[in-house]
Protein backbone atom coordinates (compact mmCIF):
# COMPACT_ATOMS: atom_id res chain seq x y z
CA UNK A 1 0.00 0.00 0.00
CA UNK A 2 1.62 3.23 -1.09
CA UNK A 3 -1.18 5.36 0.35
CA UNK A 4 -2.90 4.79 3.67
CA UNK A 5 -6.08 2.80 3.10
CA UNK A 6 -9.16 3.27 5.28
CA UNK A 7 -10.55 -0.12 4.22
CA UNK A 8 -10.12 -2.59 7.12
CA UNK A 9 -9.88 -5.51 4.67
CA UNK A 10 -6.55 -4.12 3.42
CA UNK A 11 -5.01 -4.66 6.87
CA UNK A 12 -6.04 -8.27 7.54
CA UNK A 13 -3.24 -10.09 5.68
CA UNK A 14 -0.23 -7.76 6.08
CA UNK A 15 2.97 -9.65 7.09
CA UNK A 16 3.57 -7.47 10.16
CA UNK A 17 2.58 -7.83 13.81
CA UNK A 18 0.99 -4.39 14.22
CA UNK A 19 -0.75 -2.01 11.81
CA UNK A 20 -2.48 1.31 12.40
CA UNK A 21 -5.56 2.74 10.71
CA UNK A 22 -7.11 6.05 11.67
CA UNK A 23 -10.76 6.84 10.96
CA UNK A 24 -13.07 9.65 11.98
CA UNK A 25 -16.79 9.05 12.45
CA UNK A 26 -19.61 11.58 12.85
CA UNK A 27 -21.80 11.53 15.95
CA UNK A 28 -24.29 8.62 16.07
CA UNK A 29 -22.50 6.78 13.25
CA UNK A 30 -23.30 3.04 13.19
CA UNK A 31 -21.08 0.34 11.69
CA UNK A 32 -22.84 -2.85 10.60
CA UNK A 33 -21.91 -6.05 12.47
CA UNK A 34 -18.72 -7.58 11.07
CA UNK A 35 -15.73 -9.81 11.89
CA UNK A 36 -11.97 -9.14 11.81
CA UNK A 37 -9.39 -11.91 11.50
CA UNK A 38 -6.82 -9.82 13.41
CA UNK A 39 -7.07 -8.48 16.95
CA UNK A 40 -7.97 -4.80 17.28
CA UNK A 41 -7.25 -2.05 19.75
CA UNK A 42 -10.12 0.40 19.31
CA UNK A 43 -9.13 3.87 20.57
CA UNK A 44 -11.49 6.81 21.05
CA UNK A 45 -9.29 9.88 20.49
CA UNK A 46 -12.28 12.11 21.24
CA UNK A 47 -15.96 11.55 21.82
CA UNK A 48 -17.42 8.36 23.24
CA UNK A 49 -17.98 5.06 21.43
CA UNK A 50 -20.35 2.23 22.18
CA UNK A 51 -19.02 -1.13 21.00
CA UNK A 52 -21.36 -4.12 20.92
CA UNK A 53 -20.98 -7.81 20.18
CA UNK A 54 -23.58 -10.58 20.29
CA UNK A 55 -22.95 -11.05 24.01
CA UNK A 56 -21.41 -7.82 25.39
CA UNK A 57 -21.53 -4.04 25.18
CA UNK A 58 -18.85 -1.52 26.17
CA UNK A 59 -18.65 2.25 26.44
CA UNK A 60 -15.24 3.60 25.36
CA UNK A 61 -14.73 7.11 26.77
CA UNK A 62 -12.41 9.70 25.21
CA UNK A 63 -8.69 8.83 25.31
CA UNK A 64 -9.41 5.22 26.27
CA UNK A 65 -9.23 1.98 24.30
CA UNK A 66 -10.90 -1.41 24.04
CA UNK A 67 -9.03 -4.60 23.08
CA UNK A 68 -11.09 -6.80 20.75
CA UNK A 69 -9.72 -10.27 19.93
CA UNK A 70 -9.89 -11.33 16.29
CA UNK A 71 -12.51 -13.75 15.07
Amino acid sequence: MSQRSIDPADYQELPVAVTVMQKHFPANFVISPHVHRRDQLIFAASGTMRVRTDSHSWIVPPRRALYMPGG
